[in-house]
């Protein structure tokens, strides 16, 4: 999409078109990734943030609540796999003794 408007900015709706017609899941990884790489870049990319966040308000969510939930899922999994790595170096010790 960010090729898209800087290479060929009128074709940039029919991009957009497309996606809205696709219906895609707007999962919270989805979101927050989509969201990251528009913001910040041409006027040309509002469209495609202001289609997220109208169908986000159909469900009564918000961009800013989908990256704060992606952002909070990513920490839980840093934890966990953290977690899991010393667990695993505790086993690999105990077995060494």
């Amino acid at each position: 999409m960010i090729v898209v408007a800087e290479q060929d900015p009128k074709s940039l709706i029919l991009v957009i078109a497309d996606m809205a017609r696709s219906n895609p899941p707007l999962e919270n990884s989805f979101v927050a990734e989509l969201a990251r790489r528009l913001q910040g870049q041409s006027s040309a990319l509002a469209l495609p943030l202001t289609w997220i966040e109208q169908r986000l308000s159909e469900s009564g969510l918000t961009i800013e609540q989908q990256v704060q939930s992606e952002t909070q899922s990513q920490a839980a999994s840093q934890v966990s796999i953290s977690n899991s790595i010393g667990s695993l170096r505790r086993l690999g010790c105990d077995g060494l003794a």
